[in-house]
C-alpha cells in the first residue's frame, strides 16, 4: 500500500456505539461474515505481494491501528458478558 492509499475505513462505523447488546443473531452473523470476508480479501491480497510490499503493507496497518484503535476494536474484537445469556442473548458479541 503506497502513502496515498487509504486503509478501508471500519467495518461496523454504520452501527451506532453502544448499540451492540440490540442486534439480533442475524446482525452479528452479518458482521462476522463481514469480517471473514475482509480477512479473506487481505490475506489474498498479501499472497500477491513480495516480502517488501508484505512489510509495508503489515506496518500501514500497524499505524492505522495505532491511530485509530477503537476500529481495530470494531473491526477484530470480540467481548464477552454471560449476563446476555440470562436474557437469551449470544454473551460473546462482534
Amino acid at each position: 500500500m503506497t502513502a496515498t492509499q487509504q486503509v478501508e475505513p471500519s467495518l461496523t462505523k454504520d452501527i451506532p456505539v453502544g448499540t451492540w447488546e440490540t442486534l439480533s443473531p442475524a446482525q452479528i452473523q452479518d458482521v462476522l461474515i463481514l469480517r471473514a470476508d475482509r480477512l479473506r480479501k487481505l490475506r489474498a491480497k498479501m499472497a500477491r505481494m513480495n516480502a517488501e510490499q508484505k512489510k509495508a503493507e503489515i506496518q500501514t496497518l500497524k499505524r492505522y491501528y495505532r491511530e485509530n484503535p477503537w476500529d481495530f476494536i470494531t473491526d477484530w474484537g470480540f467481548t464477552f458478558d454471560p449476563r446476555l445469556t440470562a436474557q437469551g442473548k449470544p454473551a460473546v458479541m462482534p
